[in-house]
């Protein structure tokens, strides 16, 4: 009987490695396998945040212009346009994104009879300024744009 036990334990412990030796290699390749997934999913998140955080900074360009443009025409309707904080009014953009714009109106800045109007649009994370320097004629009401360019938005 001895023998037979001893035989016994033999293929116990025979089949105890083999079995060490499987866990150890389903851990591996579960290893391998779960890293090229996540690299997968990191690689795909950033192709296509490059494209659409493009597309959003666009639409708040897009937006800002208009927020200019629509002074602007304000501006030529009435000569003596004048506007602060939320009158100049928000304007909402609706693009696909649901782009808005704030403007800022400051009249006789940076000289007399000189204009500054700062639009500011916004696209979810992405924001773009647009600042211009206008010249109103008081007899004439006939707007002239010294400057348009385009400036750094501070988080």
């Amino acid at each position: 009987m001895n023998r037979e036990s001893s035989i016994k334990n033999q293929e116990v412990s025979d089949n105890n490695k083999r079995g060490a030796v499987s866990l150890g290699t389903v851990i591996v390749l579960g290893t391998v396998i779960l890293e090229i997934g996540v690299a997968s999913a990191i690689l795909v998140f950033l192709l296509t945040s490059g494209g659409y955080g493009g597309r959003l900074s666009q639409s708040a360009y897009a937006a800002a212009e208009a927020g200019m443009h629509d002074v602007l025409l304000r501006i030529a309707r009435n000569k003596t346009f004048s506007c602060s904080g939320s009158d100049c009014g928000n304007l909402v953009v609706d693009f696909t994104n649901s782009a808005s714009v704030d403007v800022l109106f400051m009249r006789d800045t940076p000289a007399f009879n000189q204009h500054t109007v700062i639009a500011t649009g916004h696209a979810f994370s992405r924001n773009r300024r647009l600042e211009a320097i206008l010249e109103v004629d008081d007899v004439t009401g006939i707007v002239h744009v010294l400057e348009i360019k385009e400036t750094t938005v501070l988080p």
